[in-house]
């Protein structure tokens, strides 16, 4: 079960769609975000994750276990498996149950274990060795702590970084996370992030400057930097880093898609192209729909981040 790789990024930034990409071979199991989950055992590693802490010792003595344990895991948060697997028993019958959130509900009243939010799934659904071979694919957002042990400790994991341009990141994330929040509440825990870094670390605590000074956007946009940025010095130069960006993927989707693949020992084929080329139209058009979304102010504070990544981790963040 150590056979995996990571996909992480900011929230808003590509992460979702590339982790569909991978879930089209035959030869994965995608996990979705199990940290989101209360009952999965990763979760207790949250303190780590989103900000780099100078103590990682319990993710350097207890990490192996625990992703193998989420590895042979499930929950709602997982995408349903609707592409051919290899690693399934002739019939997904087992899974579909349990993947049905009524028919769990009813199989709960006969196993408490049904009842968590995270469970596993049952032997008898899959093939053993081809179940063992799998390869893992997690998910994680907003994780610069867990990519920086990763790609320290654990140099046989790939980790792709996916970066999008600040635009489009926080265009997004204006629309589709803030709107359903309290911005003061919001606001309090951007600020209380960003005092966390800068008691973890000088080099921020200076970059940031006064704290209390930053508006909710910039305050967003300086965990944007400080996330992408941590992840890329820690990865850079490593054969096990692979960074992308978010426009670039919707433009060359096949060829970037070829290279991730084969860096996991995964093969593309004629179905997974034709699945590629046609998820990457709507991608491709949401791309560069910030610029006429954001008020000029909020374009500006993205440029400031853009020529910050420039001077970095540079990606083509301009297209």
């Amino acid at each position: 079960m150590n056979n995996y790789a990571v996909i992480v990024g900011h929230g808003r930034s590509g992460t979702n769609w590339l982790h569909k990409l991978f879930d089209l071979s035959e030869e994965t199991y995608c996990r979705n975000e199990p940290h989101e989950l209360s009952d999965s055992p990763i979760s207790r590693f949250n303190y780590q994750r989103v900000i780099v802490r100078n103590d990682q010792e319990i993710l350097i003595n207890d990490w192996d276990n625990t992703i193998k344990e989420v590895g042979c895991n499930m929950s709602y948060f997982d995408a349903w498996i609707k592409d051919k697997k290899n690693y399934f028993n002739s019939s997904k019958f087992i899974y579909i149950c349990l993947r049905s959130n009524k028919i769990r509900n009813l199989l709960s009243f006969f196993s408490r274990e049904l009842k968590k939010n995270e469970w596993a799934l049952p032997i008898q659904a899959v093939k053993t060795i081809e179940w063992e071979k799998a390869r893992r694919i997690y998910k994680f957002v907003m994780s610069p702590g867990w990519s920086v042990f990763l790609l320290k400790n654990r140099k046989n994991v790939p980790v792709f970084h996916i970066v999008r341009h600040p635009g489009g990141f926080l265009n997004s994330w204006k629309n589709r996370y803030l709107l359903s929040k309290e911005k003061e509440d919001v606001y309090a825990c951007n600020l209380k992030r960003l005092e966390d870094i800068a008691h973890e670390s000088d080099y921020w605590r200076n970059k940031f400057g006064d704290i209390n000074q930053l508006d909710l956007n910039e305050s967003e946009l300086w965990y944007w930097y400080y996330a992408n940025e941590t992840i890329f010095q820690a990865g850079k130069g490593k054969s096990q880093y692979t960074l992308l960006s978010f426009e670039d993927l919707t433009k060359q989707p096949v060829k970037i898609l070829n290279v991730l693949y084969q860096k996991t020992g995964l093969a593309v084929d004629d179905r997974i192209m034709k699945k590629v080329v046609m998820s990457s139209k709507n991608s491709r058009n949401i791309a560069g729909a910030w610029r006429e979304s954001l008020a000029e102010k909020e374009i500006n504070q993205c440029e400031k981040f853009v020529q910050m990544a420039r001077n970095s981790f540079g990606t083509d963040l301009d297209n």
